[in-house]
């Protein structure tokens, strides 16, 4: 019990099955948790580690989490851990070897880090009262695809990212806000959103964005079998939009799009870049790379073809790349 205060149960590889008595052991580890979390920076994501975590992170063979029924706090579905009125699943335990699991039907939220490294889990069902999706709740799992149903709203940060597994993904309509969950998903294919006025659509498997202003291009999927991509007129640059691409040769932007902080661990590509880049922080083409601004991210042999811009030509000297005035 002192261990598990402590959050000291992360990582036991050897742990099968934690029973639970009714006091409040795990919402203490969970609070403890939610305290030493990461930041939302690259530090872990880079190495492919969640930046969320739950107190049995890395717990790989764990099947069975058990509670007392005297617990305030929690209860066990079938080896699943919830709050007490099942409306967040907060654990489903990473050694669990079914291919598939049904939400209990009155949750409302997935947890975050629920799911992460279920590497066995290749399809998830849930009821209709389920509308949102936490940070890194599906990191590192065995999903083959995901359907984000009408009634789904949020979907957190690195939600699924390294699903390695993940091919498809279907957007329903009432889908607000997705936050870079797809980085790492090696062998996603295909996006499917109907379009609409305001909202996600998606078209020719690649997922976009428009607002009441603007049009984003959010996630070419990273095993899409095409080697070019052209921005759309008037379609502007996502950010960690290109992540993993390893079929892409090439990428045009617009003339008038905006580029963002867009590509993430690409590689051998040459990118048409739109007419005006600047430095975000002063508005200005004219400045030396000052280190802050990262549109090429662990990006390596990129040939950039523009305008005579200072800015950017001093970025690629400082990446190692080159940089053609056409």
């Amino acid at each position: 019990q002192d261990c598990r205060e402590k959050g000291d149960i992360t990582r036991c590889q050897c742990m099968e099955e934690i029973i639970e008595g009714s006091n409040n052991c795990i919402a203490k580890v969970l609070e403890n948790n939610r305290k030493k979390q990461a930041d939302y920076g690259w530090g872990n994501i880079a190495k492919k580690k969640n930046v969320f975590s739950t107190p049995f992170t890395g717990c790989s063979k764990l099947k069975n989490i058990k509670v007392a029924k005297g617990n305030k706090y929690f209860c066990s579905a079938k080896g699943v851990l919830y709050t007490k009125n099942k409306k967040t699943l907060l654990v489903y335990p990473a050694g669990r070897t079914q291919k598939s699991y049904t939400i209990q039907g009155k949750t409302t939220q997935i947890g975050e880090a629920a799911f992460e490294y279920a590497k066995y889990l290749q399809k998830i069902s849930y009821g209709k009262k389920l509308f949102y999706i936490s940070d890194g709740a599906f990191f590192a799992s065995g999903l083959r695809s995901v359907e984000l149903a009408k009634n789904i709203s949020n979907v957190g940060l690195y939600a699924f990212a390294y699903s390695t597994k993940l091919q498809k993904v279907t957007l329903g309509d009432k889908v607000e806000q997705i936050n870079t969950p797809f980085i790492g998903c090696t062998n996603l294919k295909q996006f499917k959103a109907d379009k609409k006025e305001i909202g996600y659509y998606a078209v020719n498997d690649v997922l976009y964005y428009k607002d009441k202003e603007k049009t984003y291009m959010k996630c070419y999927p990273a095993a899409k079998q095409e080697d070019s991509y052209e921005f759309p007129a008037g379609v502007n640059g996502g950010g960690l939009c290109f992540t993993n691409c390893r079929y892409l040769k090439k990428v045009v932007y617009a003339k008038d799009s905006t580029m963002g902080q867009d590509f993430y661990e690409c590689h051998n590509l040459t990118v048409v870049l739109p007419d005006v880049v600047v430095n975000p922080a002063t508005g200005s083409e004219s400045d030396s790379y000052d280190g802050k601004w990262e549109p090429f991210k662990n990006c390596t042999n990129f040939i950039l073809q523009g305008k005579k811009n200072p800015f950017m030509q001093s970025y690629a000297v400082s990446k190692g790349f080159t940089y053609s005035i056409v």
